[in-house]
């Protein structure tokens, strides 16, 4: 796919949850991972930005309103 090391080969959409950056390195939780063990991923920026955005860029973003 478009994605070097995801999770499944194809999709129609499914959400992923960013946990950090490092470099030029994403590190995502992925649910569609095929065993917990592996929900943890590393994907390329450049690659996870080129399939986010063909498919239309959306996110979300979560936080505690308690913190603001």
């Amino acid at each position: 796919g478009e994605l070097g090391g995801a999770a499944v080969a194809a999709t129609s959409g499914h959400l992923l949850v960013l946990v950090g950056l490092e470099g030029d390195t994403v590190l995502v939780n992925d649910p569609a991972a095929p065993t917990a063990a592996s929900v943890p991923r590393r994907y390329r920026a450049d690659e996870l930005g080129n399939a986010w955005l063909a498919r239309g860029g959306i996110g979300y973003v979560l936080f505690d309103l308690a913190r603001l």
